[in-house]
């Protein structure tokens, strides 16, 4: 059934979907400019470079002890990712919102 019906629902995923990738541009461009982000084309995982932070070795670890946001650490994706965080958009608005207004409250 979800197969054979389910086009709806996909169609809706994916419009969600891509609204959550360009709004997190949007917040990020706002609230932490220095931060890079390059919108994925076929992906719901944003690569976030927070070198700019200035976070430490792992900058994951930070954010998750002083801002209570997780995220996938870069490191575990070789050395060459350690400033960078892997954070999945597809959730909603409200919770991207959230967790970059914990980073900016990191920084504060």
């Amino acid at each position: 059934m979800a197969f054979a019906e389910g086009g709806v629902w996909l169609d809706s995923a994916i419009k969600q979907l891509d609204h959550n990738r360009f709004y997190l541009r949007e917040l990020l461009q706002a609230q932490l400019p220095t931060v890079r982000y390059h919108i994925p084309q076929n992906s719901y995982l944003a690569w976030l470079d927070v070198s700019s932070l200035n976070l430490g070795e792992d900058p994951s670890a930070v954010l998750l002890e002083k801002g209570r946001v997780a995220f996938n650490p870069g490191h575990t994706y070789g050395a060459q990712c350690s400033q960078y965080v892997r954070l999945n958009f597809a959730t909603s608005p409200e919770i991207i919102a959230e967790s970059i207004k914990r980073i900016v409250g990191v920084l504060k």
